[in-house]
């Protein structure tokens, strides 16, 4: 594995196929977590990796997958981690400049949760992770953050993960200078980008930042 570049995982929860297509040909490995590859398959999406226990795919399917080329990784189904928690070490592993989820959210419940709070495992690493779903990315931010591809109008939500966060902020509505969100609060939820370039900058804690853009808007 080499160094540098962008990772794209293609998971099992629902993701559009014209999303994950405008990220993959830039990609330099593009990995799918067990399932994920039905919906790549489905899609036309070449997989440079398959990985997880495979217990849910048939064989013909993984066949097919080795056949495109695909690196096959298979785990024992007995196992501790979840297939996605696997695909993101992989991922991890080579050293991207960042890594790009699809179907991270969305389905189970308990799934959804555990995989928000990999970003912690990413943002330990360095890598810049960034769970996209249904037009909306979700990122984990420790120190600052600038929004890219971003429009006035966008809704903002900044979600603290630690007990509280340190939050200036620029570009936004309702605008933060050291103001401190508080876990199980609902204060930062549903901002808008209202002047670019938008910001977000953390002094103090670990804060979920969800962008989503506004429909009907290129």
């Amino acid at each position: 594995m080499t160094s540098g570049g962008t990772v794209v995982i293609l998971a099992n929860g629902p993701w559009t196929a014209d999303e994950a297509r405008s990220a993959c040909p830039r990609a330099c490995h593009v990995v799918a977590a067990d399932r994920g590859w039905h919906q790549a398959a489905a899609a036309g999406i070449r997989l440079d990796v398959l990985i997880g226990d495979l217990d849910s795919l048939p064989k013909s399917s993984v066949s097919a997958a080795a056949a495109s080329g695909a690196s096959i990784l298979r785990h024992p189904q007995e196992k501790d981690e979840t297939d996605l928690e696997l695909a993101l070490d992989w991922a991890l592993e080579a050293r991207p400049e960042c890594v790009v989820i699809f179907g991270a959210l969305g389905g189970r419940a308990d799934h959804s949760v555990t995989n928000l709070h990999l970003l912690e495992r990413a943002d330990r690493s360095g890598v810049d992770v960034c769970l996209v779903s249904a037009g909306e990315t979700i990122r984990l931010v420790t120190r600052e953050f600038e929004f890219a591809n971003a429009r006035t109008g966008d809704r903002v939500s900044l979600i603290p993960l630690s007990d509280s966060v340190r939050v200036t902020t620029c570009g936004l509505r309702y605008g933060l200078c050291e103001d401190v969100l508080r876990r199980a609060a609902s204060r930062g939820v549903s901002n808008a980008i209202t002047g670019l370039p938008a910001r977000v900058s953390v002094s103090e804690g670990k804060l979920l930042v969800v962008h989503a853009r506004e429909e009907g808007k290129e």
